[in-house]
């Protein structure tokens, strides 16, 4: 794949994800998991830490085994997600 495929992909994902959840703004639930981790934790967490989260989780996941797209693809994605989080503060 090219670049511009893999921001494609993540773009109709995240387009995608917008139509599962029927929701207008597409699906961020990232503060919603931010919340239910600070009643789980007693610790702050904020919706661009579960957006870190998950993209630590994605170089993880692509750093071992085969090559898998996918990880990639959620990557840009969730970048985009935490772009999308710090600009609108």
């Amino acid at each position: 794949m090219k670049a511009h495929e893999f921001i494609q992909s993540a773009l109709d994902a995240l387009k995608n994800r917008a139509e599962i959840r029927d929701q207008p703004s597409g699906e961020r639930s990232a503060a919603k998991a931010a919340g239910i981790l600070r009643e789980w934790t007693g610790r702050e967490w904020f919706e661009e830490d579960v957006w870190r989260v998950l993209i630590a989780i994605k170089l993880a996941r692509e750093s071992q085994g085969k090559f898998h797209a996918d990880d990639l693809i959620d990557l840009a994605g969730y970048a985009g997600l935490l772009g999308e989080c710090l600009s609108d503060d």
